[in-house]
């Protein structure tokens, strides 16, 4: 069986981790920089439709994916769009009417496509199928790996922490458009991954109760994006969920999903490899996740490809994490604007 042809716009930092991954699961007909393309109306609808792609992977800075979607809507095939899915809610609306056109949009996210797979099987959540096999349970002498997450009681609290200073990670470098006020920040490119991981959990609304977010100095001269935030949100139900995230951290990368509950915890770090530590009174459960992480993000995009979805991958999650970051954002700039003038 031949290789699914791939168009692949973008041609950064991520693709550069995707790109063994995709010369694996697919043949390449088109590689296009965000550059390549500019501004002009139509010039990406027209190198795509030349190179006649079964499937394309938006991996643009965070400000082009909505026009880039739109762009490329009539073509109705299969659309990766890496996280966040757009930044703006008036966008988020534009790419809501696209789907009437093109309902194969596969909203991405690292941590719940991949990292977070062994949370999500224990909790009996969607995951991609093709991960299933690379998934590990090391120890589990009470048998809490096929009782699922029922074992953790009642869910008190929740704890997100995405902390990098070390590596390419560890700073904006490379990925200057990150200092964007609206379109970058930690906020976008590191707390989204945790807000759509927890509406892949639990599928619950949250709100709002505090936010605190700084910026290290920086030579623009001008208002520019967050470094760090933290977050204090609740859930419908009243559980407290803890995210704090940031980039230049002095104590280098740490990064972690912690799960509360009345008999015990579970918590996923995120390290290599992945790791499930699942402790309750009965006792405890370890569970990793096996392979390349990157280049389990394209086989889960050419599973969607290859299985013939007609509907949306991801979008809920990604629609909720949007709204909400959106409006903190909105938040943050409007008083960071204040403190300039």
């Amino acid at each position: 069986m031949s290789k699914p042809r791939l168009a692949v716009v973008g041609l950064g930092r991520y693709y550069r981790k995707l790109e063994r991954g995709i010369a694996e699961c697919f043949t390449t007909v088109l590689k296009a920089d965000a550059a390549d393309v500019g501004s002009e109306e139509g010039a990406l609808r027209s190198l795509a439709v030349r190179s006649a792609p079964d499937a394309i992977m938006l991996l643009t800075p965070n400000h082009l994916h909505a026009r880039h979607i739109l762009e490329l809507a009539d073509l109705r095939i299969p659309i990766l769009v890496e996280k966040p899915l757009v930044t703006s809610e008036p966008d988020l609306d534009l790419v809501l009417q696209s789907l009437d056109t093109n309902p194969s949009l596969y909203c991405s996210d690292f941590y719940l496509d991949v990292r977070a797979a062994p949370l999500l099987a224990w909790f009996k959540r969607p995951y991609p199928s093709c991960l299933g096999k690379c998934i590990q349970v090391e120890e589990d002498e009470h048998n809490l790996w096929q009782q699922g997450s029922s074992v953790l009681g009642s869910i008190r609290r929740v704890e997100a922490v995405l902390l990098e200073g070390e590596g390419q990670a560890g700073s904006f470098e490379g990925r200057e458009w990150l200092w964007d006020p609206v379109h970058g920040g930690v906020l976008w490119d590191l707390a989204y991954h945790f807000v759509v991981l927890w509406h892949g959990l639990f599928g619950e609304s949250l709100s709002l109760v505090s936010t605190d977010a700084r910026t290290i100095p920086h030579s623009l001269g001008r208002p520019a994006a967050e470094t760090y935030a933290a977050l204090e949100l609740r859930a419908s139900s009243g559980t407290h969920f803890i995210i704090r995230v940031g980039k230049y951290h002095e104590r280098g990368n740490e990064r972690w999903f912690r799960i509360e509950g009345s008999h015990g915890q579970a918590q996923m770090v995120f390290q290599d490899p992945n790791i499930l530590m699942i402790r309750v009174q009965e006792g405890e459960c370890v569970a990793l996740l096996a392979g390349s992480y990157y280049t389990h993000v394209v086989e889960a995009f050419k599973e969607y490809v290859e299985t013939g979805a007609s509907q949306p991958h991801g979008l809920e999650p990604a629609v909720a994490a949007t709204r909400l970051i959106a409006a903190i954002k909105q938040q943050l700039n409007l008083a960071q604007v204040s403190a300039h003038k």
